[in-house]
Order: C-alpha cells, then structure tokens, then sequence
C-alpha cells in the first residue's frame, strides 16, 4: 500500500483544511479593530491558508500530470 492509495481521503482532509482556514481568513479581517490583533491573526490565517494550498497541490499534482 503507498500513500496513493489513501488519496481520496487526504485530498478530502486538505480540501476541509484549505475552506476552513479561507473561512477564518475571511472572519478575522471582518471582526478584528486593532490593526495590531488583525494583522497577527491575518499573519497566522494566511500562513495556514498557504501551507494548506502547497500540500494540496503537492497531493493532486502526481494525478495532473498523468492525465495531460
């Protein structure tokens, strides 16, 4: 068994992953005031937001490249 086998489910895990930290995101640059408290949570959210972007993309890429 390799990590492909369990793709389905990781892609599903990162995909509820990246929507969450793209709902938080969106959440603390409505409620925060302090710009000093906006841009640390910005920082933190947006980080997340990446990170879970790259490991996503590194999952699904493999499954790109062999159907092009």
């Amino acid at each position: 068994m390799s990590v492909w086998h369990s793709l389905p489910e990781m892609k599903a895990r990162l995909t509820i992953l990246l929507n969450t930290s793209l709902l938080d995101l969106l959440r603390y640059s409505a409620i925060s005031d302090d710009s000093i408290i906006r841009s640390t949570n910005l920082s933190r959210v947006s980080f997340s937001f990446a990170f879970a972007t790259l490991i996503w993309t590194v999952f699904t890429w493999p499954r790109v490249r062999k159907t092009t």
